[in-house]
């Protein structure tokens, strides 16, 4: 009893264990109440944490190198690099970190509950420094880097703020709302096509505010930098309450549940064969004719003599006798 007793602790305690390690790691932001202030030191001491962070600094850092590269290198190809950019680099990071590589993204799902809020600043900090590092390595290895001045700048055209503002939230909605639609192995071409559409719509879209800050910090540009910030956070935003009032199954199906269960209880009023039920006695001619095995006697029953069709009925009629005679039931 003694070593039962303890082989039940040892795994309460494992148990125990496993469960805060998840809760740890997992990163969901749910309702605060006096467990807040541990779970978050719990979470910033998890190693899933920091690994996530690298994932997203180093998948930022090669976004802003690839796509401002393209910008600078071959700008008729800039569209198919952030496309390509931004799929492979999901399929690289998206098990560890979910590959946001944008702070949009990221505000997003820490707006809609999904990630943890020390999560989402821990991310944005990484996204923005990876940015920073890619801009500035692509800008030591350029041979001329005035010729950088004009062609890493996201919006770097002649259209008005406003003008800008409305194609950078239209634009990253998209590609928020993919991240929120897609999981697994969808999730990789949706993003990069997501990217490479949005790129095609409009002249040089940010849809990224990493992406905007990075060139803009190197080069020390600022013309109208709050556009790629503001548009973007926006257009994400709005991509997660579509998706999280609208679109998500998990949500729109727990609330149908009770209409659902009704749907599934109504009879269907199916076409039946009513003339069957006029036949009477011809379903017996058509079952199988199988006999009733024998009554085992109780400890005070008694079975009863078998009746023979030769014995008298003086209360049942002639046609009573015909039906007993004729019918599958024998005593």
């Amino acid at each position: 009893m003694e070593e039962n007793g303890r082989a039940v602790e040892l795994l309460q305690e494992a148990l125990q264990t496993l469960q805060n390690e998840a809760n740890a790691a997992g990163g969901a932001a749910g309702p605060r109440g006096n467990g807040g202030v541990a779970s978050t030191r719990a979470e910033l001491r998890s190693l899933h944490l920091w690994r996530a962070i690298i994932a997203e600094c180093v998948g930022a850092f090669l976004f802003v190198l690839l796509v401002c590269g393209a910008a600078a290198h071959h700008a008729d190809a800039t569209a198919l690099a952030i496309g390509a950019a931004a799929a492979a680099l999901v399929l690289c990071f998206d098990a560890v970190s979910g590959a946001h590589l944008s702070p949009a993204v990221t505000f997003a799902l820490a707006a809609t509950r999904n990630i943890s809020p020390i999560r989402a600043v821990m991310f944005i900090a990484a996204q923005c420094g990876g940015g920073i590092a890619g801009a500035a390595l692509l800008y030591g290895m350029s041979a001329s880097p005035g010729m950088l001045q004009l062609a890493v700048l996201p919006g770097a055209t002649s259209a008005a703020p406003w003008q800008l503002f409305t194609q950078e939230v239209v634009l990253t909605f998209l590609v928020a709302l993919c991240y929120f639609v897609s999981s697994g192995a969808t999730k990789a071409p949706a993003v990069g096509a997501a990217y490479l559409a949005a790129t095609l719509t409009a002249t040089a879209p940010a849809l990224n505010p990493a992406r905007a800050l990075g060139p803009s910090f190197v080069l020390h540009r600022w013309e109208a930098h709050w556009v790629f910030w503001v548009g973007p956070l926006l257009g994400a935003l709005l991509a997660g309450a579509l998706y999280e009032f609208i679109l998500n199954p998990s949500k729109f199906n727990q609330r149908n549940k009770g209409s659902s269960y009704a749907d599934s209880s109504s009879v269907r009023s199916d076409p039946d064969n009513y003339e069957d039920l006029d036949k009477g006695c011809a379903y017996n001619s058509l079952r199988n004719r199988q006999p009733i095995s024998p009554i085992s006697p109780g400890k005070y029953s008694i079975l009863p003599r078998p009746l023979n069709k030769d014995d008298s009925f003086p209360a049942i009629n002639k046609k009573c006798r015909c039906c007993y005679e004729n019918s599958d039931v024998h005593f």
